[in-house]
């Protein structure tokens, strides 16, 4: 990594530069995210993906091992993709590669669903899932360092909040979209499963809404990088993990610390089947909560956003935590449609200021020479840490309850919450991060 030292005067000129071009950035990107955004509502890994695997396998441990897989492939391919671009002045080509790849596996589980019968389709839906989250992995770690070049810090806050909110706003008309075709074509009006069309249709529309938002994406103009990291391998990389931690402690507690933050994030798709065991369910069910809970998140994160110009992203990560662990305790008086509607809307809402801040605080840390390394070991420490919690989760609402899941998982963020506001700097406060 390198340890070149930058003037004052350089710095200063890189971020009026990032100023300058973020004025022609701004429409490309809320276009990108309302379209990417769009996208994803088609297959909410929370619900509409997550309801798919649940009806080829009827099992919770099979979706604790999908979202397993999705934890994994996530996470270990981000310090892989920071060893090939930390070196790199534009960062952007490499963005628009592997976000390709990322939305190209929509294609192919759509096709598979349709092409394979149910135990074909089964393996062959999470093998694509995962290689796809692989590259999904990468294109995000990429993102959001080409992100911290493209938005000046002072208006990240606004500008995620404002993009993420209409973008869900969009998110959740085509997840109520996505319900109801998944009701008319996999379910023909009834709550039984019976056929894989509904999804397939809905997997193959995500793919294009996703390539006209990688278009967009192309539009941004990034700010070259005036300082650029040391090219290594990948092993090297990860050997240089360690070391790279112990430098930085304030860091690496916090990235202990954020992968047990979250875990709800981890088991917001069990919320589903517990409402599947409490209530009558349908397509139009899954549609409906979808819809709102994304309704209350795009609320959310537009009001978070607000808040964080003068909170801090750190502030808000560790209040959003807070509420949404008392929400999951609440969660044996989930006993009808009305109380799951208010659930999906309250956990919604917190969870907009949390993903917020999760999204922005990894782009505080380090500077653009290492900034790739900060964020792939931030993943990277959470995935390690969390990878297991989806199976450990399906594990306890196999063999005991939701509600057992719920609480065991709740206490969890309660106290890691606790922890991040008694241990872990505001990396707004430390000065060689810019």
């Amino acid at each position: 990594m390198s340890e070149e030292k930058v003037s004052s005067e350089t710095i200063s000129k890189y971020h009026e530069a990032i100023r300058t071009n973020y004025q022609r950035n701004l429409p490309y990107g809320i276009a990108q995210g309302i379209l990417f955004f769009s996208g994803m509502g088609f297959y909410h890994y929370s619900t509409i993906f997550t309801n798919y695997i649940y009806d080829l396998s009827n099992s919770d441990q099979i979706v604790g091992i999908m979202l397993a897989a999705m934890s994994f492939g996530f996470t270990f391919s981000q310090i892989f993709g920071s060893a090939i671009v930390e070196h790199l002045r534009e960062k952007k080509p490499a963005l628009l590669l592997s976000g390709f790849l990322f939305r190209l596996s929509w294609f192919f589980i759509g096709a598979a669903a349709v092409m394979f019968p149910p135990q074909i389709a089964l393996p062959v839906s999470i093998g694509i899932f995962f290689v796809g989250q692989i590259f999904n992995g990468i294109y995000i770690m990429i993102f959001f360092d080409v992100m911290s070049k493209v938005i000046p810090q002072e208006k990240r806050g606004p500008y995620f909040g404002l993009r993420n909110s209409i973008s869900l706003f969009a998110q959740s008309g085509c997840s109520f979209l996505a319900g109801t075709i998944v009701n008319r074509f996999s379910y023909a009006g009834g709550d039984s499963y019976i056929a894989p069309l509904g999804y397939a249709l809905c997997f193959f529309m995500a793919f294009a809404a996703h390539m006209f938002d990688l278009w967009m994406l192309k539009k941004l103009k990034e700010e070259p990088s005036p300082v650029t990291g040391e090219r290594v391998s990948v092993w090297n990389k990860i050997r240089g993990i360690p070391h790279f931690l112990r430098k930085d402690q304030n860091f690496a507690l916090y990235c202990i610390l954020r992968s047990f933050l979250h875990a709800g994030f981890m088991i917001a798709p069990f919320v589903i089947g517990y409402a599947r065991q409490q209530i009558e369910f349908t397509g139009t069910t899954l549609g409906t909560f979808t819809s709102v809970n994304l309704l209350a998140w795009s609320f959310g994160m537009f009001t978070w956003g607000k808040i964080s110009t003068r909170t801090g992203f750190k502030r808000i990560m560790e209040i959003s935590t807070l509420l949404l662990s008392a929400a999951y305790f609440l969660s044996p008086w989930l006993t009808s449609f009305q109380l799951f509607f208010v659930f999906f809307i309250a956990t919604g809402f917190i969870a907009g200021g949390q993903m917020l801040s999760f999204d922005n605080l990894q782009m505080e840390f380090g500077r653009p020479d290492n900034r790739p390394t900060y964020i792939a070991v931030s993943t990277f420490i959470s995935g390690i840490a969390g990878a297991g919690a989806p199976v450990f989760a399906g594990f306890l609402a196999d063999r005991f309850n939701y509600v057992t899941l719920f609480y065991v998982f709740g206490s969890v963020m309660l106290l890691a919450a606790a922890l991040m506001i008694i241990k872990v700097n505001d990396p707004r406060k430390v000065d060689t991060y810019w």
